[in-house]
């Protein structure tokens, strides 16, 4: 059995790292690819949506600020 150097902690961290930043990249990928073809696929069903009149929430029908208390 091989003893647990400094060493080899050091190593196996930065390929640990660096496959966990690789499984990262792969995922975020396959979620964009995914996320494509679903707006694609709701595009052709519901038709595509009109940015400009999109309404933007949260925000208040009258320009006045709250009040303070």
């Amino acid at each position: 059995m091989l003893p647990i150097t400094d060493e080899l902690m050091f190593y196996g961290g930065a390929v640990l790292a660096g496959t966990a930043a690789l499984v990262l990249f792969l995922f975020v990928c396959v979620y964009m690819v995914l996320k494509i073809r679903l707006n694609a696929r709701l595009d052709a069903e519901y038709g595509a949506e009109d940015k400009r009149e999109k309404k933007k929430r949260g925000k208040r029908k009258s320009g006045r600020k709250p009040q303070e208390v």
